[in-house]
């Protein structure tokens, strides 16, 4: 089998990745282990090695993803250089899915000088995924721009998974600027081919960001509804998303007054959010209770909550819960601790603005 044929296949198991047709992807793997003898040529090898990275990513493996992409690149000869590309665009999604989002961010500007090196629908792809890690950075214009770019590219490539995909995202960027009618638009556009694609993970995605909507406008029974329809739908191993879609769902139930629901999904939450040390969530459960079920816990879940999210420099999360917990304060007379969280709120809403600003 000639060079050209051998790469041929590695795209093809590629774009079952992308496709996320884990069966497929799966028995690709079966091939290439059962012939070890397949990608002698040197470069090639790399390149096989690099989509090992990619399927350890696919499937949370983020241990073995790292580990092959550190034994494989950056490369240096100059007639491989498209590898980097898929060096640093693999590593900017370990760090994404790790939740460090502006080291993705750093990662895909590495990459992104190389992709016109590649296919049109790479670049799709590409850019998809700079739009995804724009949004996670506060950086909406900038996620909007490169997502609408993604778009075109996929509606002349007629792939309907990502016409959903970059559907979903402009929604959700649309609520983020609070947007809800062209957010609402995008969203239905995306479960429209949702729909037609049949794919339940597609389906389950835009119903539960159309969900999170609803609840940022306090519209509690349709939020529920549109969580309730996402949640069989999430797979296991989607345990993050899993646990963003409980949290969510007992929110809205204790808005609704619906206790009993609410503390089974808040209990199954935090449940799976500890299974799979999942920090954010862990908190995020815990400030739930405390503010709901636990008021003497109130005070120190809050500082501790906030601690972590400032860690972290997600200042959505500190401005949020550093108003409430100043407001408790204020409400309890408490007038140095009240100013205190008040102005971290302020400094943390500056932050995303000047992030959002950096455009």
């Amino acid at each position: 089998m000639k060079i050209e044929e051998k790469r041929e296949l590695l795209e093809r198991w590629y774009g079952a990745m992308k496709d996320q047709d884990r069966e497929e992807v799966s028995n690709w793997k079966k091939r290439f282990e059962s012939r070890s003898d397949m990608f002698t040529d040197p470069e090639l090898y790399k390149f096989y090695e690099l989509l090992s990275a990619r399927y350890y990513l696919l499937n949370k493996d983020y241990d073995k993803a790292d580990s092959k992409l550190e034994a494989t690149g950056p490369v240096e000869e100059d007639k491989w250089h498209w590898l980097n590309y898929y060096y640093y665009f693999f590593k900017g999604i370990s760090h994404f899915d790790q939740g460090q989002y502006q080291d993705a961010l750093d990662c895909y500007m590495k990459a992104k000088p190389i992709v016109t090196d590649i296919s049109l629908e790479e670049i799709g792809e590409f850019y998809f995924e700079l739009g995804l890690a724009y949004q996670r950075n506060y950086e909406i214009t900038l996620s909007v721009k490169y997502t609408e770019k993604a778009l075109e590219i996929f509606k002349r490539k007629a792939n309907n998974r990502r016409i959903i995909t970059c559907e979903n995202l402009l929604g959700i960027n649309n609520k983020d600027f609070q947007q809800y009618k062209e957010a609402e638009h995008h969203y239905h556009e995306a479960l429209l081919h949702a729909k037609k694609s049949d794919d339940p993970f597609l389906q389950m995605m835009v119903l539960h960001n159309f969900g999170a909507m609803c609840s940022e406008q306090d519209d509690f029974k349709v939020a529920i509804n549109f969580l309730t329809k996402a949640n069989p739908l999430i797979e296991p191993y989607d345990h993050h998303i899993k646990a963003r879609n409980l949290y969510l769902l007992a929110k809205n139930y204790f808005k609704a007054e619906e206790f009993q629901e609410a503390r089974l999904k808040l209990d199954f939450g935090l449940k799976i959010s500890k299974q799979f040390g999942n920090q954010e969530y862990i908190h995020r459960f815990n400030l739930l209770k405390s503010k709901f079920e636990e008021p003497e816990r109130f005070e120190q879940t809050y500082i501790d909550g906030i601690s972590y999210f400032q860690d972290h420099k997600w200042w959505d999360y500190v401005a949020v819960y550093s108003l409430e917990l100043a407001d408790y304060y204020r409400e309890n007379e408490l007038h140095r601790p009240s100013t205190e969280y008040y102005h971290l709120a302020e400094i943390a809403r500056n932050k995303i603005e000047k992030e959002r600003a950096r455009q």
